[in-house]
């Protein structure tokens, strides 16, 4: 009987015999690929890659101008420019790649965790993937969508660490500290993403009465957080040498002298390192500001809807009814299959 409605709920593939991930895949391939050359390249990709991606590795990971530098980003981009040497696959192929790794990621997700079936998990991922942000950035020469690849796959790992005992959970301690690591790595902002995955975890903890897994979880924190501070410490230098020798760097390209930069951070590691954090602190202060909490309150409803306009390329209603039928069919079928999934969705 189960195998007859679990045959029901499976989708039929427009590929005789071929899965529905790779199909999937190979649409969205087709779809971002015709976005890719016909969307026209924004001032942010056209400056971040001139700043920042055409430079050599060692300049992409140790400077620090404001927060629009992607730094991990930057990394896989510049390496890409390298190989290929075309300025629009330098620029967006990152993008584009890990977009279609991340159709993959909610196809699991809506497979093993939250439907009964191929077909409403096929469904989920479509919905995902033509969603305009997602659309739009799964071809800009940002961060972005390689922060939704950590992401979903902090999802995953989370649920696998949630899962029944007899599972092997070190890799998704290891998945989820690796996911924060380098989503913070790329944008420090992925504080965001991280804090309703870590309220969950702990919420599991205190629900399952599980000491054991909560104190995994503090020393996967502890780690990812030494982790996070040793990549970002080359810009910390960076930054901290020309504040506490400025006459030695009164000829800005002098700074990019990787040689002359160790040298004058040993005479006074602690100190050089300590205002570098200053610095970086300061600079990411200066695009940001703070609002009061009236309002935010009073303007929510108003950003909610501009988000929902933005997602639906202007479809706001139909775009909020379906993600509402989707949301609530979600709901009702993790209740039923008991995944604690609910309180995620």
């Amino acid at each position: 009987m189960r195998d007859k409605v679990k045959s029901k709920n499976k989708i039929i593939s427009p590929i005789k015999g071929c899965p529905p991930i790779v199909w999937l895949i190979l649409f969205f391939a087709v779809y971002y690929g015709i976005l890719f050359f016909t969307l026209i390249p924004n001032s942010d990709e056209v400056g971040f890659y001139l700043k920042y991606s055409r430079e050599s590795l060692l300049y992409g990971i140790t400077q620090w101008d404001a927060p629009g530098n992607h730094v991990f980003y930057i990394f896989l981009s510049s390496i890409l420019d390298k190989i290929t040497g075309n300025i629009l696959i330098g620029t967006r192929g990152i993008s584009c790649l890990f977009a279609l790794i991340n159709i993959a990621l909610v196809l699991k997700i809506g497979g093993k965790y939250l439907f009964a079936g191929d077909k409403e998990a096929v469904y989920f991922a479509c919905l995902y993937g033509v969603s305009h942000g997602i659309a739009e950035y799964a071809v800009r020469g940002r961060g972005y969508t390689l922060c939704m690849t950590f992401f979903l796959t902090a999802i995953i790992c989370m649920l696998g660490i949630t899962e029944p005992e007899g599972e092997n959970r070190a890799r998704y301690y290891i998945g989820l500290g690796g996911s924060f690591l380098l989503g913070l790595y790329t944008i420090p902002t992925y504080l965001y993403c991280m804090l309703p995955i870590v309220l969950y975890l702990i919420g599991s903890c205190i629900r399952d009465k599980d000491a054991k897994r909560f104190w995994k979880l503090i020393l996967c924190a502890v780690v990812t957080a030494a982790a996070v501070f040793a990549v970002y410490m080359p810009i910390f230098i960076c930054l901290g040498v020309p504040v506490k020798y400025p006459l030695e760097f009164e000829d800005r390209y002098r700074a990019y002298f990787g040689y002359k930069t160790l040298s004058l951070f040993v005479k006074a590691p602690l100190e050089t390192l300590i205002l570098g954090i200053k610095e970086y602190l300061k600079r990411s202060s200066q695009y940001t500001g703070s609002i009061p909490f009236e309002n935010v309150v009073r303007g929510l409803a108003g950003e909610m809807i501009d988000i929902f306009r933005f997602l639906s390329y202007g479809l706001t209603g139909i775009f909020a009814l379906l993600t509402l039928i989707v949301s609530v069919v979600g709901i009702v079928i993790a209740r039923r299959k008991k995944t604690h999934v609910a309180i995620l969705l």
